[in-house]
Formats: C-alpha cells, sequence, structure tokens
C-alpha cells in the first residue's frame, strides 16, 4: 500500500472545523482492497463524503463503497451490510481532492445512522483514498404554529403552539410588534378594556 504525505492541496489539511499539521493519503488503490475503521459516533444520522483525487477529468475515476460491519471486527470473514457508493468525475489533480457523497440505490444522497462504537468499511475502488467525513444530516425543524387558541370564560385567552420561537402581540396586523417576555406554549392572558383588537404571531 503506498502512504504518502498530502499537505497543502484541497480539501487535505483543513477538515472544515481544525486543520492538520500532517496529512497522508493512500495511492495505487485497486478494486478488492478496503480498510476497516474503529470509531465512536455519537448518536445520529449522517451523510457521509469520501476525500478522492485522480490525475484526470475522466467520469467514475473517483469510486468507493462503504459498509457496515456487523460481526465482530477483530474476527476474519467478516459480515458486512452495504451503506452506499460513490461516484464522480477525476478531480484534475493526485491529492487535488474531491468531496464525493455517499449515494444509495436509488442515486440519492444517502443518510445513515450510527451511534456507539462501530466499524466502517471503505473499499477502494479508483483514486487516491485521503478520508472519511461524517457529516450530521442538516434536519430542517418544523415551523411554529398556533394549535389552539381558547377565550376562557373569564375573558381570558389561551393560546397554544408547537416549533418555539417568540410570542408577538399587536394592536393592527401592521405593527408594531412587541414580544410577549417569558410566554412559552400554553400561554393564557387577559386583554385591558381598551384592547378591542389584538393580534398574535410568533417568530422564529
Amino acid at each position: 500500500v503506498n502512504i504518502t504525505a498530502s499537505n497543502g492541496s484541497r480539501y487535505s489539511n483543513d477538515r472544515g472545523v481544525f486543520d492538520l499539521a500532517n496529512n497522508y493519503r493512500i495511492g495505487w488503490v485497486e478494486g478488492g482492497s478496503w480498510q476497516n475503521y474503529t470509531r465512536t459516533f455519537p448518536t445520529n444520522s449522517y451523510n457521509v463524503w469520501a476525500a478522492l483525487s485522480f490525475d484526470g477529468r475522466g467520469a467514475g475515476q473517483l469510486q468507493g463503497s462503504l459498509d457496515l460491519v456487523t460481526s465482530d471486527a477483530t474476527k476474519p470473514n467478516q459480515n458486512t451490510d452495504r451503506l452506499g457508493t460513490f461516484n464522480f468525475n477525476g478531480s484534475g489533480g493526485w491529492g487535488r481532492n474531491e468531496l464525493v457523497p455517499m449515494k444509495g440505490t436509488n442515486g440519492a444522497t444517502a443518510t445513515v445512522t450510527m451511534g456507539g462504537v462501530q466499524t466502517v468499511r471503505f473499499n477502494l475502488g479508483s483514486g487516491d483514498f485521503d478520508y472519511l467525513l461524517f457529516v450530521p444530516a442538516v434536519v430542517t425543524p418544523a415551523a411554529p404554529k398556533f394549535t389552539s387558541i381558547k377565550r376562557n370564560a373569564n375573558g381570558s385567552l389561551t393560546l397554544e403552539w408547537t416549533g418555539g420561537g417568540v410570542l408577538e402581540a399587536a394592536g393592527a396586523v401592521t405593527g408594531p410588534w412587541a414580544p410577549i417576555t417569558g410566554a412559552t406554549s400554553p400561554y393564557t392572558f387577559t386583554p385591558t378594556a381598551a384592547q378591542n383588537v389584538l393580534f398574535g404571531r410568533i417568530r422564529l
């Protein structure tokens, strides 16, 4: 296995949240070769990216696949489940990485759930292999919305909502809007005699 220093190239030392003083990549790869990596993963859903390079721009020059080792990783003849594959055009230089997303059988970016001590296997295909990135999948929170507005017998109003946010009130729909300090769902307030009309909204 050819392991060579790879410093100062695109996406070599830069890991997004930290920089490496020294970095190495694996070259002269071929199908049938693989490496296992055992790590402790914070429980989460992840998108996976492989840093791969190839001195060319041809289609499919960056290839590989990722498996989850489902049997004892310290024993031979391990069982694995395929998590996804990597395939992209060459990067135009050895060590000049592309960050290639892992995709599923449907061609869409794959999302995998990891947690605790687990072993993954990177199967080499084509292109120098540098590293894997496990990036927490972005989950868009649900927008806040009112779920209940109830007028109580004493004239007070009880509002309920989901999605967090800050409750604001105004005397006109055009504002000005003022936040109601400390308001959380459910929130009950009693309008004053002067408040014939009152508008409410939730702002993120």
